[in-house]
């Protein structure tokens, strides 16, 4: 099971600035690994033939991926309130630390500054 989210530019010039530095970047680490160890990324795009960022996490890895001392992280009620997958580990899989993803949230006052 993953989760996702699709980052669009919109169209910004500056988006597509980083689009082409992610991808330099890449190409760097590519020469720092052998031949296939290092999954290729190309950039997607959305309906509107505007860039994306895709991004995904697996919510549990499978048990036997995982060392044996790798702990399982429980979900906070406020990610989880109605404790969905609260018996994944007894069905061969574990939320881990790697898993775990954080919530973000900028706001804006009245007056346009960031806080």
């Amino acid at each position: 099971m993953k989760q996702s989210v699709k980052l669009d530019g919109l169209g910004l010039a500056s988006f597509e600035d980083a689009i082409g530095a992610a991808s330099k970047v890449c190409k760097h680490f590519d020469r720092e690994f052998e031949a296939g160890q290092l999954e290729q990324w190309t950039v997607q795009r959305s309906s509107n033939e505007n860039p994306v960022i895709d991004i995904a996490s697996r919510i549990f890895v499978p048990v036997a991926d995982l060392k044996a001392t790798e702990p399982h992280i429980p979900f906070s009620n406020s990610i989880n309130p109605f404790n969905i997958g609260a018996n994944a580990e007894a069905n061969g899989f574990r939320h881990t630390e790697d898993n775990a993803v954080e919530y973000t949230e900028m706001k804006m006052p009245d007056k346009g500054k960031i806080r």
